[in-house]
């Protein structure tokens, strides 16, 4: 992780693997504007899960939790992204686990 400071707010470059070993060809790099907090914080969070069918009795159940730490007057709007970025992700899970029910059901007949 690298950080460097820029205009009073921390940048951060975060790496994520594809693969065994990462080469510069394979860096998937994402850089992360991070505001440092001046004053005293709060924090929200968001929850949700979802059981899922996966047939012959069979279910899974995915639960997701946010918690992002705000200003106290930007509380609103940090639990609208809380609730995004779970939503987002609770929603890519899911369709991957029902592409995976499918191919089961298909790989069985």
């Amino acid at each position: 992780m690298n950080q460097t400071h820029e205009n009073g707010t921390l940048t951060v470059t975060q790496t994520y693997k594809k693969g065994q070993v990462v080469t510069n060809e394979d860096r998937d790099d994402t850089d992360i504007e991070i505001k440092p907090f001046v004053t005293d914080t709060a924090r929200v969070s968001f929850t949700q899960q979802h059981t899922l069918n996966m047939g012959n009795y069979e279910s899974v159940k995915i639960g997701i939790t946010c918690t992002l730490p705000t200003y106290i007057e930007e509380i609103p709007e940090a639990l609208t992204t809380s609730e995004r970025i779970v939503n987002d992700e609770l929603g890519r899970l899911v369709g991957e686990l029902c592409e995976y029910r499918e191919s089961r059901k298909k790989a069985t007949k």
